[in-house]
């Protein structure tokens, strides 16, 4: 289950830049969140597993808020999932929430 056996997953990304898209209009500001949002919730293994593939998709991504952000509208289409993750990130961590929601 993702509580007892959590997975660092790289659309976990996107989706908790989703839930705070409100308070992070800036794609900048928005990309740094959700960054350093995963990078404090994961292991260093697993953050490095998400933003380090050789220079590949998701270097990419790591590296370019604009592409980031231009990614996001695959993913407000789970508009409901990104409300949840939003609100119980006011009493648990961000990356916590996402892994309470999923369970």
């Amino acid at each position: 289950t993702a509580w007892v056996m959590p997975d660092a997953n790289w659309d976990m990304l996107p989706y908790l830049a989703i839930a705070e898209e409100g308070t992070y209009p800036d794609a900048q500001a928005l990309h740094d969140y959700a960054y350093s949002t995963v990078k404090s919730g994961v292991s260093a293994s697993d953050y490095k597993a998400l933003t380090d593939d050789g220079g590949g998709f998701r270097s990419h991504m790591a590296e370019n808020a604009a592409d980031f952000h231009s990614l996001l509208g695959m993913y407000r289409i789970k508009f409901l999932y990104a409300e949840i993750t939003s609100t119980m990130s006011a009493v648990m961590s961000p990356v916590e929430a996402m892994r309470l929601v999923s369970v």
